[in-house]
């Protein structure tokens, strides 16, 4: 007959061996008298407790600490970017709804769905900040693949079925959301955290992360295309069909300045964060949500226009970006693996 003792054991063999007997005496001298198995929470504990120490030594098997400090970082400007890009969404709702005003054929819920569809998505990518911030770790975490996995099935349902213009609320959380998403949940599972990725920053860089996410959060608004445009659709305007074809020069020169703005903010972080290892390997992880979006505006700022081929495409974009990046990180960093190589004293 097993016991409590038993069943600890099978659970706690998923961890290291060098950890395994403090942990047992731990549990088995906070278990209550006459408990003949563990709890549903511990169990629970347990297992995430072991996923997480397996994956931060997989992660930090080939780099160390610097692979967790880089993730960490990478994990805190990713936060900040979602929680820009919320701040976007926001702004432009009252937009999005205009645009579908004129649609007589659809009912009031559609064009709310339109609208606020994703509303929800970035409730919970604050409530994911809020709990970050407050220190809890854990809870942060597991409402982050929460958010994570219900953005997959939003997105099958929606490219797959979603008619066009009500496919967009899919599309907005789709390719760099999501890799934002993954980062910052593989910065709380792997890493100390984006709170420990903040203070590596210092309190300054820190500090400028959340003004350079706002700037590009609302460089990508309704109303920064209005501005370069000279008309876009304000809230009570009807629907126009081809009313985009009015100002495609304009609008190509926006994108343009978009894409100065993105090469500029980029530039500024690569020069601040390349400095030490543990920021070079955020550069390089950050180049995963980054190098779709500066895809995107690039092909509109030179073509007129981007075609859109659905997840795929920029999901590629952003593979083949980060394999280019770990590359040249690999590059930058072999002289000096070299050197110490020959000189492993030193």
């Amino acid at each position: 007959m097993r016991t409590l003792e038993d069943r600890y054991r099978r659970l706690l063999a998923l961890y290291p061996p060098e950890r395994r007997q403090e942990m047992l005496d731990v549990l088995l001298d906070a278990a209550r008298p006459g408990q003949a198995r563990p709890s549903v929470v511990d169990t629970a504990d347990l297992l995430f407790g072991a996923v997480r120490i397996r994956a931060r030594r997989l992660v930090c098997g080939a780099g160390g600490g610097t692979w967790q400090q880089g993730l960490a970082i990478a994990g805190y400007v990713s936060l900040v970017l979602l929680l820009a890009d919320g701040l976007r969404f926001l702004v432009n709702a009252p937009y999005v709804l205009a645009l579908t005003a004129g649609d007589q054929s659809r009912g009031a819920f559609e064009h709310l769905s339109a609208a606020l569809g994703t509303g929800p998505y970035w409730l919970a990518w604050a409530a994911v900040a809020v709990l970050v911030r407050r220190g809890f770790r854990r809870t942060a975490t597991g409402l982050t693949a929460l958010v994570l996995t219900a953005q997959s099935a939003v997105l099958t349902v929606y490219l797959a079925h979603g008619p066009v213009p009500y496919g967009m609320p899919a599309t907005s959380v789709s390719t760099v959301p999501f890799l934002l998403g993954l980062l910052c949940t593989a910065s709380l599972v792997t890493s100390p955290g984006p709170a420990h990725g903040a203070r590596l920053l210092g309190r300054r860089v820190a500090s400028a992360v959340p003004a350079a996410g706002a700037l590009l959060a609302l460089l990508f608004t309704a109303p920064s295309a209005a501005l370069v445009t000279g008309r876009m659709y304000w809230p009570g305007d009807r629907y126009q069909p081809g009313a985009l074809d009015m100002f495609s020069g304009a609008l190509r020169m926006l994108q343009v300045g978009r894409l100065l703005v993105v090469a500029a903010l980029g530039i500024a972080l690569l020069a601040v964060l390349a400095r030490s290892g543990h920021g070079r390997r955020a550069c390089a992880l950050l180049v995963l949500p980054v190098t779709p979006v500066f895809a995107t505006v690039a092909e509109t700022a030179v073509r007129g226009f981007s075609v859109e081929d659905g997840p795929h495409g920029p999901m590629l974009t952003a593979v083949a970006g980060l394999a280019v990046a770990l590359g040249g990180l690999l590059l930058i960093e072999l002289p000096a693996r070299l050197r110490k190589g020959a000189h492993p004293s030193a």
